[in-house]
């Protein structure tokens, strides 16, 4: 009995010990949350440990602890250099202390890999998830059409995934360019030149709760310089503006109207696109339209015998225009339109003359009379038109299958017709191929440098070459 009470007694003695063993193992390990934090952005890896004099580590496993690295603990913690551990992967790296001998693992994260490319709009005809990236740039206001976007994506399991979170984006100039963040870039001090940019995703430090990250790989793009501003002007004659396909106007410099490229095959008709239209398409507006000048009555919404004056203007466009130096016009703004590759150009400017009130047209100004001879009249008849005043004026003809398309005489669309000039005092012929039987006639003062051109008249009744002229009474002769 003595013996077997002996054994047991041994028997309990070991598993005394074998369980504080196991109670020493369970506690003698590092806590990888709490006390094992990468510091990405300085590139080093903290140990804090009150019970450990060293720590070791190695991103290799080894049974032999003689090879792993050994690291000395300063004031409750063991900081070490991990610059040289492989980017292109996730690395384990295995760490323990003299005392908590127990082996832990800390993950040190690989650099994603970003793309970046640029933009000059954020429409849906040139990057996909548009309204994302609107919002997104919403925040920073110093992004525009006016100065193009970036679009960020990182390579996830080979293919690209939008990156939207543009405060942790870095940017620099150059090789050696200090980091700066994404808030402080502004591309108006730039594209004057040009520029190449670099971007990056910013490292994320560990925190005892968080995972951080480290910084992406750093992708380049170039900012071309703006181009020059189109050339453009006013004809005063024809109220015509010089504009072409791929160019955008506007009254103030925020709201622009769109005439998009040329294609015959796959454009509409329409070559007067808004923002709103730009922005709920998903393909690229065109138009089978080819635009070399578009008149004021198309640019601004004119209509017939409307004036383009202060007061019309204020209802069509409430605190939208901006006047000249003299307040005498108005500056209609023209720029090429942004794209998918490059930004918006630098502005023209093109005055815009209000109408004069004094300049009216006046009904007996223009004697209107055909050239006939007989009832039969020739192919080489026609009308004679005499300007009686001083001003010079312009005539349109309107041939009986346009008038009888007209159903307000007012609101006639002037810039579908040819307006021959006629200055004071002159004389104007036109043939009768030009001015067929039954026409009605146009005119108004014409435009000038300074100046529009005035409202219109028509004549009250067609040309009818079947009443024949008065032949002149001959002057008498006086008998020697």
């Amino acid at each position: 009995m003595k013996r077997l009470g002996k054994i047991i007694a041994c028997v309990a003695l070991f598993s005394a010990l074998v369980l504080g063993m196991m109670h020493h193992r369970a506690v003698a390990a590092i806590d990888t949350g709490a006390d094992i934090l990468v510091d990405y952005v300085n590139e080093t890896m903290t140990v804090k440990t009150t019970q450990d004099s060293v720590i070791y580590f190695t991103d290799i496993y080894y049974p032999d602890m003689n090879r792993w690295e050994v690291c000395e603990v300063r004031d409750g913690k063991a900081v070490f250099d991990i610059s040289w551990v492989k980017d292109t992967k996730t690395v384990r790296m295995y760490l323990c202390g003299d005392v908590q001998d127990t082996i832990v693992s800390k993950d040190i994260t690989w650099k994603e890999m970003l793309n970046v490319v640029y933009t000059g709009t954020l429409l849906s005809s040139d990057i996909t998830e548009a309204e994302r990236w609107k919002t997104e740039y919403a925040k920073y206001p110093k992004f525009s059409i006016d100065t193009g976007y970036f679009i960020f994506t990182l390579d996830r399991d080979g293919r690209d995934t939008s990156y939207f979170d543009l405060q942790n984006i870095e940017w620099r100039k150059g090789d050696d360019g200090a980091w700066r963040a994404f808030s402080e870039l502004d591309l108006k001090e730039m594209n004057i030149k040009g520029i190449e940019l670099q971007f990056r995703v910013k490292a994320v430090n560990d925190t005892a709760t968080n995972a951080g990250t480290r910084n992406s790989t750093v992708a380049a793009v170039k900012v071309m310089k703006l181009a020059s501003a189109p050339q453009t002007a006013l004809n005063p004659n024809t109220m015509a503006v010089s504009v072409k396909n791929g160019q955008e106007i506007s009254l103030d410099k925020k709201t622009w109207v769109l005439i998009p490229d040329y294609n015959k095959k796959l454009g509409e008709a329409d070559y007067l696109v808004t923002e709103a239209e730009r922005a709920a398409a998903i393909t690229t507006i065109m138009t089978t339209k080819r635009v070399a000048g578009l008149s004021l009555h198309q640019l601004l919404g004119i209509s017939g015998n409307e004036t383009l004056s202060y007061a019309s203007l204020s209802v069509k466009y409430p605190n939208q225009f901006t006047y000249d130096s003299t307040n005498t016009g108005i500056i209609l703004y023209v720029r090429a339109a942004g794209t998918s590759k490059k930004a918006a150009s630098k502005i023209a400017e093109v005055i815009i003359p209000l109408t004069d009130a004094a300049k009216v047209p006046k009904k007996d100004a223009l004697t209107i009379s055909n050239t006939s001879t007989s009832a039969t009249a020739n192919a080489k008849s026609g009308v004679t038109i005499i300007n009686n005043s001083d001003d010079k004026y312009q005539v349109a003809v309107i041939t009986p299958e346009e008038y009888a398309l007209i159903t307000d005489r007012n609101d006639i669309d002037v810039t579908q017709y040819y307006w021959h000039s006629i200055k004071g005092g002159k004389t104007l012929k036109l043939t009768r191929t030009k001015v067929p039987e039954g026409s009605y006639l146009m005119y108004r003062i014409a435009g000038e440098e300074d100046g529009l051109a005035s409202t219109y008249i028509i004549t009250d009744t067609p040309v009818d070459y079947t009443v024949v002229p008065p032949t002149p009474t001959p002057a008498p002769t006086t008998t020697p």
